[in-house]
């Protein structure tokens, strides 16, 4: 027997998550200074998808929940892919893309004070580069673990009708 759960359960759970998700990385870049890589910036577009589809499906009850859902599996079905390439990326099995080289061409360099326009005010890692690990575990593959388990919450959510419950 399967426990239905009431939609505004589920959709908030589903937004505490993205919000804890969003705030650690935020921390992460500006408390603990910890700069991201482009990539890093990118794998946290679907939890701010998932956060402000979460509160509109909280606000406009009549949005049917099944389509909201699948707004969100194929968000999370293409974050487990960027999580995946991110994670390929730092252990050496492909290389790193254009987007994590240096963002200026050195064309553009006539003087010193050229070159310290051009350099960041923060540092930032390469794609390749190991930013920061918890439990000997990199960042970039606890993403994927969480994309996962949010892809495979939302798949329960899809094909088990009797999972959700839509009206109270």
């Amino acid at each position: 027997m399967i426990i239905a759960i009431p939609r505004p359960f589920y959709l908030l759970v589903l937004m505490i998550v993205a919000l804890i998700s969003l705030v650690t990385c935020f921390v992460l870049q500006y408390v603990a200074h910890i700069p991201p890589c482009p990539l890093c910036i990118y794998e946290r577009i679907p939890y701010a998808i998932l956060f402000l589809g979460g509160l509109g499906g909280l606000c406009f009850s009549r949005f049917p929940l099944r389509a909201l859902i699948w707004i969100f599996w194929i968000t999370f079905l293409a974050s487990t892919g960027l999580a995946s390439y991110h994670v390929a990326i730092e252990y050496g099995i492909l290389p790193s893309p254009s987007t994590c080289a240096s963002l200026f061409s050195m064309g553009d360099i006539h003087t010193v004070q050229d070159f310290q326009n051009l350099l960041p005010s923060h540092p930032s890692y390469s794609c390749n580069e190991v930013s920061a690990t918890f439990l000997s575990i990199s960042l970039t593959a606890y993403n994927l673990l969480l994309s996962l388990s949010l892809l495979a919450l939302l798949t329960v959510g899809l094909f088990f009708k009797s999972f959700i419950q839509e009206k109270e």
